[in-house]
């Protein structure tokens, strides 16, 4: 009897969930933003220390 109250509500929240995703645009931006705050923050992460990165490794290789 639990079981199936629990698959059941399961179910039909991700029904519920997965209609809303669809059909409102402004949800699935708002609830993606963190996700693409994340990867430009690690794109601009990257740039700055591939060019430390790069300057670091001249030395090394002037030092040989």
């Amino acid at each position: 009897m639990i079981t199936t109250f629990i698959v059941t509500a399961s179910v039909v929240l991700v029904v519920g969930f997965g209609a809303m995703w669809i059909l409102n645009p402004a949800l699935r931006s708002r609830v993606e933003a963190p996700k693409h705050l994340f990867a430009d923050q690690v794109q601009q992460y990257d740039i700055q220390h591939r060019a430390s990165n790069t300057a670091v490794g001249e030395q090394a290789n002037d030092d040989a």
